[in-house]
């Protein structure tokens, strides 16, 4: 691929089988940055590659949502209000999840967060 035609990529427009590529390819980023020491460099290339993950996941689901709502096999109202939940569903786990990760383990060697037992 050419440069031009990766600066051209539109994330949001991309078919469903491309987008579990992509997801596929930086799961794999991400396992193979977690393999190596832990660092700033290391840190910002995980929130960058989770963040992209983030958004083609909801991206996948948006195109299918869209499949079902042209098929007709759900409403466009109801289509919407799943989407919704699905995604305040997602940003209340994630954020749980978030915290737990941050209140049992440290980062950066021992970094900025303490435990207060």
């Amino acid at each position: 691929m050419s440069s031009k035609k990766i600066a051209k990529v539109n994330l949001l427009s991309l078919p469903m089988s491309w987008l579990m590529k992509v997801r596929i390819v930086l799961y794999l980023f991400v396992l193979m940055l977690s393999a190596i020491n832990p660092n700033t460099y290391t840190f910002i290339g995980m929130a960058l590659s989770l963040g992209i993950l983030g958004v083609s996941i909801l991206s996948n689901y948006e195109s299918y949502n869209n499949c079902l709502v042209v098929k007709q096999l759900v409403s466009a109202d109801k289509a919407s209000r799943y989407m919704q939940a699905v995604i305040q569903i997602g940003a209340f786990a994630g954020a749980m999840i978030g915290g737990f990760l941050l209140s049992h383990f440290t980062f950066f060697f021992g970094g900025a967060y303490h435990r207060f037992d």
